[in-house]
């Protein structure tokens, strides 16, 4: 995966070679056909530096594909913003996802002001 600034969504995968890896990349094309930009970090760093190579570039959601996860029936969810983890099923990702960045363009407008400009 290559770092894309204007990534919305993080999706790391930890460590190659689980059942989970045909799951992360069948999800990264989801996503990627239903318009977020993903960054599919599959390098094969430490999670601890993925995740924080993923905050210091700005990404706003991470999502971790990984057995403890798997085991416990979907995928590791997280915002940027909040500390919270949820694991939420695979299946229901996208519509999470979405609605979580259209929450977060909401916040976003809300805290613009206005500004006339004379002319």
């Amino acid at each position: 995966g290559s770092a894309r600034e204007d990534s919305l969504a993080d999706l790391t995968r930890k460590p190659s070679g689980l059942p989970g890896e045909s799951l992360a990349e069948n999800l990264y094309q989801d996503l990627r056909e239903a318009g977020i930009e993903v960054l599919y970090d599959d390098r094969p760093a430490t999670p601890g530096v993925k995740f924080k190579d993923a905050d210091l570039i700005g990404i706003p959601i991470r999502v971790t594909v990984s057995q403890r996860a798997l085991d416990q029936g979907g995928v590791e969810y997280k915002r940027r913003d909040q500390k919270a983890k949820r694991i939420i099923p695979a299946e229901n990702l996208i519509s999470v996802i979405t609605g979580e960045i259209s929450e977060l363009h909401s916040k976003i407008n809300r805290m613009v002001t206005p500004i006339a400009y004379p002319g």
